[in-house]
């Protein structure tokens, strides 16, 4: 007896978790994603719906195909969309030329033996003359004096802005602490 007619729910779901952990390891945002997937909604309805459409028992092969096909994608967009980075407002897609940033601390500072470690979450960069509203979270250090010390979760600051990105890793094996983040 075939295992996957007892657990229909489990041939579903194997494509969507695919196309999540494709758009992890994989991050690519390509306009045209989502007229595909309505367009693949769109046929998967109407061979539903309509009953002259129905499909024989060969032809059950090429409707899974392109529900797993529709699954995969729409799972992919899904998370390409709601991962912050890839966002038009991201503070990294004005870094390079930004000169100060205004930051709310997102989390209380740890301590560390010569600095604070702190999670600031990017509320607006300043660009010449303008400020641009931003959305994104991003890890500072503090010196450790008397006055950062003092600093709460919730505090906003304005800030030079020196943002740099986690290097890879340098050796094979080794811990990946940008994807971590």
């Amino acid at each position: 007896m075939n295992v996957w007619n007892q657990a229909p729910f489990v041939r579903l779901i194997v494509p969507f978790i695919l196309g999540i952990i494709s758009a992890i390891y994989f991050p690519f945002q390509f306009e045209f994603n989502f007229y595909i997937i309505s367009t693949l909604i769109a046929a998967i309805s109407l061979i539903i719906l309509i009953p002259k459409l129905n499909i024989s028992y060969r032809k059950s092969g090429w409707f899974g195909l392109l529900v797993n096909t529709t699954l995969f994608l729409f799972s992919y967009q899904f998370t390409i969309l709601k991962t912050e980075k890839f966002t038009k407002d991201h503070f990294s897609n004005y870094s390079d030329s930004a000169q100060y940033a205004y930051v709310r601390l997102a989390d209380s500072y740890l301590e560390k033996e010569k600095s604070l470690k702190v999670v600031v979450e990017v509320l607006s960069i300043k660009q010449g003359t303008e400020w641009k509203k931003t959305c994104g979270k991003a890890m500072a250090y503090f010196k450790k004096n008397e006055r950062s010390l003092q600093l709460n979760y919730g505090d906003e600051l304005l800030i030079k802005a020196n943002f740099k990105e986690v290097p890879p890793p340098l050796n094979p094996g080794e811990f990946n602490y940008k994807r971590f983040l």
